[in-house]
């Protein structure tokens, strides 16, 4: 199963770029965060199920989708909700998360709210069990307080990929559009499943670069 994740910049992405990345790409599920309507409306006609939600105004467009049947609900979380579905992977079912923590650069606000929304999503894990994986624009590089607390439930599955390949990780957000990546900050975070085959594309009109992986093996 091939998953891409994606921050598309609330309406700012061009849509034939993130198009030219799902030719390439063809991912099986894709989740999105600040899903704007254009690339809303190019989710809607290339995925078959899941939910869409665009908006170009406020950092709340989100998608969770799929090319197979997916029941999606969502994670009750402060700020902003997350999205969460069950994937058969090898037979073997695997909690799908995906979120986008608040920006802690906007106050202290913004730091309880993502410490909140790290609460609901370690909460869920507990209450579910694993596997799980949870993907999305975290806002936290890996010597934040955000990502370390997920890591004690979760492995980064992006870097133990990166161990096994010997391919160098690469940073997935920049100042501007355009400009060279400077920090990690959407990651793929795993308990029970293996990723392999990682690539990381760059998506013009956005901030962020889009993240794919596969999905081979679910361990015991």
């Amino acid at each position: 199963m091939r998953l891409l994740t994606a921050n598309l910049y609330t309406g700012r992405a061009i849509v034939s770029s993130f198009a030219d990345i799902l030719d390439r790409e063809r991912p099986d599920v894709l989740v999105g965060q600040e899903v704007g309507t254009d690339v809303a409306a190019l989710l809607e006609r290339r995925f078959s199920h899941g939910v869409v939600v665009g908006d170009d105004s406020n950092h709340t467009g989100r998608a969770m989708v799929s090319s197979a049947p997916l029941a999606v609900g969502e994670l009750e979380m402060v700020h902003r909700p997350g999205l969460r579905a069950r994937l058969d992977v090898n037979g073997v079912g695997v909690e799908l998360i995906g979120i986008h923590l608040a920006n802690p650069v906007m106050g202290p606000a913004a730091i309880v709210a993502r410490k909140r929304q790290v609460d609901s999503v370690l909460g869920h894990i507990d209450s579910h069990g694993t596997p799980a994986i949870v993907v999305g624009d975290m806002n936290a590089t890996p010597v934040w307080p955000a990502y370390r607390r997920l890591r004690t439930r979760l492995r980064d599955g992006v870097a133990d990929s990166s161990r096994q390949s010997g391919d160098p990780l690469r940073r997935t957000w920049a100042v501007r559009p355009g400009w060279p990546p400077m920090l990690r900050i959407d990651h793929l975070l795993t308990a029970g499943v293996r990723l392999e085959q990682v690539s990381v594309h760059q998506v013009d009109g956005s901030d962020h670069l889009a993240v794919a992986a596969t999905l081979r093996s679910v361990s015991p």
